[in-house]
C-alpha cells in the first residue's frame, strides 16, 4: 500500500472513533427523558414551530439599513418593553430578532402578535 492510502485510512478510523466517543459521552451526560403523551396538539405544534425558523426577513433586514431606527426604539414602541439597566429585554429582543437557539434546543422567536406589532411599528416609522 502507498503511504497516502495508509494515512487516509488511519485518519478515517480515528475520526470514526472520536465521533463515537463523543456520542457516547453525550448520551451518558444527558439524563433520559420519559416521553409522555399528556401534551395537547397545540403544544406539540408550538414546539415544532419553535424549532424551525420563521420567515420574517423583512424585519431583520430593516435594522441593517443605514437610516433605520434602533432595535431598542422599536422594542419600546411595538412591544412596550422597558429598557432596563441590565439589558435583559434588549438581549431577548435581539435573540428573538435573529432567531438564536435557546438552551432547550428551540429558537427564540416572536409570536404572531408580537411580529405584527413590530412590523406595524416599523412601517409607521418609515
Amino acid at each position: 500500500m502507498e503511504k497516502n492510502i495508509i494515512k487516509f485510512k488511519l485518519r478515517e478510523s480515528l475520526f470514526d472513533r472520536i465521533r463515537e466517543a463523543g456520542k457516547n459521552s453525550e448520551e451518558k451526560s444527558q439524563p433520559k427523558k420519559e416521553k409522555t403523551s399528556n401534551k395537547s396538539d397545540t403544544e406539540k405544534n408550538d414546539e415544532e414551530s419553535r424549532s424551525t425558523k420563521m420567515d420574517y426577513n423583512d424585519v431583520q433586514n430593516y435594522f441593517e439599513k443605514d437610516l433605520a431606527f434602533s432595535q431598542v426604539a422599536v422594542m419600546k414602541k411595538a412591544l412596550g418593553w422597558e429598557d432596563d439597566k441590565v439589558g435583559a429585554n434588549r438581549s431577548l429582543f435581539g435573540k428573538m430578532l435573529h432567531q438564536d437557539k435557546n438552551e432547550e434546543g428551540g429558537l427564540y422567536q416572536f409570536d404572531d402578535d408580537q411580529l405584527d406589532r413590530v412590523r406595524t411599528a416599523i412601517k409607521n416609522k418609515q
